[in-house]
């Protein structure tokens, strides 16, 4: 069931390959049309790499994620999705090279703010297995930039353990 759930995002991505390719051949050729047809593809490589990871093959989920990027090197998804496993894989200096790419492309993403408030959970949640006290301070004043104030409790909540809020909403680091 797991191996069919692959080939048929296999399938997704030689179909995206065959439309831009019959587009192609009936005269679409300027730039924006064919990124358009390349985000489908950029998609159905994040769907792969998602698939892989969730099947515990790592290497070849950072290849399909790898490939999402040289397709649309704005996917702030993949380049968490990539923090994700490097951070799996306990390679903490690779997951937060990719999760401070992805905060670094967001805003040019188009990805829901909501995803924000998951590349700020990702950064602590790394720092704080490393035990990176001042870079966590400087990461959740960032989110209380950033942030909604119910996304920043939540993140403060997550990690009550280093931070707390008085009752003037000032932060402290514990």
């Amino acid at each position: 069931m797991k191996l069919s759930v692959l080939g048929s995002s296999n399938k997704v991505i030689d179909l995206n390959e065959r439309r831009l390719y019959r587009d192609l051949s009936f005269g679409v050729s300027n730039q924006e049309d064919i990124n358009v047809h390349s985000l489908h593809f950029d998609k159905a490589y994040i769907l792969q790499g998602e698939i892989l990871l969730s099947l515990g093959r790592y290497n070849e989920a950072i290849k399909a994620f790898n490939l999402a990027l040289e397709i649309n090197p704005m996917s702030s998804s993949a380049y968490s999705s990539l923090a994700f496993i490097y951070d799996m894989k306990n390679s903490s200096k690779e997951a937060l090279f990719f999760n401070q790419k992805a905060f670094e492309v967001f805003e040019h993403s188009g990805e829901d703010k909501v995803f924000l408030l998951s590349l700020y959970d990702q950064k602590m949640s790394i720092l704080s297995k490393e035990n990176m006290l001042e870079e966590m301070k400087k990461t959740i004043f960032s989110a209380q930039q950033n942030l909604s104030q119910v996304d920043f409790d939540y993140i403060v909540d997550c990690y009550k353990d280093y931070f707390s809020i008085d009752s003037s909403r000032k932060l402290y680091a514990i």
